[in-house]
């Protein structure tokens, strides 16, 4: 899970300072940590999901990547 939190610090280019309470893991700095910054908390907890709420899932993005991309793949 830490890492997970050094991923969404370096996306938001956040400091070790910023990220410090809520690699102690008490819950509520994680609390904290996950409303300020818009987290989902299944991703944060066990990898899955979406990273923040607001995001489209996985699956939907991909399935617009893989479209977009098809085209480009078929030229090579």
């Amino acid at each position: 899970m830490c890492g997970r939190h050094r991923d969404i610090a370096a996306s938001r280019n956040l400091s070790e300072e910023e990220i410090k309470p809520v690699l102690k893991l008490k819950h509520r700095e994680i609390a904290n940590f996950t409303e300020a910054r818009g987290v989902n908390l299944e991703w944060l907890f066990e990898g899955e999901g979406r990273i923040f709420k607001k995001d489209r899932p996985r699956e939907i993005v991909r399935a617009v990547l893989d479209e977009v991309l098809a085209p480009i793949d078929q030229e090579a």
